[in-house]
């Protein structure tokens, strides 16, 4: 793990900090504001960036807390603010127990810690991702089927949880009986925005030779774990999806209803599900990486996993702007706004 509470910052490296705030009658909030700083080569250090925050605010910022790490920053970051997704009040602000940020700062260790770990492994594997794989399996050992094992065990725990979690999320939205209403404070409805993809597999399947001269062969392949459990179907949620359905396609606005016990009280159980679906979410994503470190240069392994890398032709919407942004603009499709239930990862009440 790299050093703590330090602003020499090596190459490649990111932090993360924690600031607090104190007001000109020398009063500390019990508010903290956990950020980034991604890897930078200008030295960019949290007191550039408390400096930043500083402008226009009367109350001055103190840095508590500061963490020096390889790991991905973005994921660090984000993982520890679900960590305390219940004491979260917006964005990269939380409420602290009587200024008392031990819990915060154990946390963040921990979690760069298991992510540090990984870094080897995850440079070993993007090697091995951009080669072609021999074309045979391997015998399985008892390292790999313990591993899988594991992995499996990972599997069912979060399937239960993010089912639990999709339950409450379905039983929020009914709330407001026959109409699709937000919650004050806890989700709302809305459409998403359009968004847009270059179609690559129709513009190779019209455009053969020339898709040829535009593209490049790269090395591609799916890693797949066998066996895994599959999702126990919830008769609860099932019923529920259907009747939303329903009224999703009748809508055609919706208001906002008062937060009641019983909404604050699913709020609550489905951030706390939240919260426990991070650390598993990093044991799955090592175990993953130990098998692909253990499958190696093979297509998989035996009754295990499958890895098969194979050179393929891509071509991006970026080559063939190049050649023609009119012939590009042929092939970009566009999805229909989704309306969705943004459900708050935070409590601002």
């Amino acid at each position: 793990m790299t050093n703590l509470n330090s602003n020499t910052i090596l190459d490649g490296q990111g932090q993360i900090y924690i600031f607090d705030e104190i007001d000109p009658r020398g009063q500390i909030s019990a508010y903290i504001k956990i950020g980034k700083i991604n890897p930078n080569s200008s030295g960019r250090s949290s007191i550039d960036r408390m400096k930043e925050h500083q402008g226009g605010n009367p109350r001055l910022f103190n840095e508590r807390f500061v963490l020096n790490t390889f790991a991905d920053i973005s994921k660090l970051e984000s993982t520890l603010h679900n960590s305390f997704s219940t004491k979260r009040v917006r964005d990269e602000w939380f409420i602290t127990d009587n200024g008392n940020i031990d819990p915060f700062i154990e946390k963040a260790k921990e979690i760069n810690i298991a992510l540090e770990e990984q870094l080897p492994l995850i440079v070993a594997n993007d090697e091995l991702n951009s080669k072609e794989d021999i074309g045979e399996e391997k015998k399985c050992c008892s390292e790999s089927e313990d591993v899988h094992n594991l992995l499996k065990s990972e599997e069912m725990i979060l399937n239960d949880l993010k089912q639990r979690k999709e339950l409450i999320d379905y039983k929020l939205r009914h709330l407001g009986g026959d109409n699709l209403t937000g919650i004050d404070g806890i989700g709302t409805f809305k459409y998403s925005s359009p968004s847009s993809r270059f179609n690559e597999k129709k513009f190779i399947q019209d455009n053969g030779k020339l898709s040829y001269q535009l593209g490049n062969q790269k090395v591609s392949g799916n890693f797949s774990p066998r066996k895994m459990p599959k999702k126990i179907i919830n008769s609860d949620l099932e019923t529920l999806k259907e009747s939303y359905e329903i009224k999703r396609k009748n809508y055609q606005n919706s208001n906002i209803i008062s937060r009641t016990e019983e909404s604050e009280a699913l709020h609550l159980e489905w951030l706390d599900i939240h919260k426990n679906i991070q650390p598993h979410e990093i044991r799955k994503r090592a175990l993953l990486l130990r098998l692909k470190s253990l499958t190696g240069e093979y297509s998989g392994i035996e009754n295990i996993c499958s890895w098969k890398r194979r050179k393929k032709l891509k071509v991006s919407k970026t080559d063939v702007e190049a050649y023609n942004p009119a012939l590009a603009r042929n092939y970009i499709v566009t999805s229909e706004p989704v309306l969705r239930f943004n459900l708050n990862d935070f409590r601002p009440y």
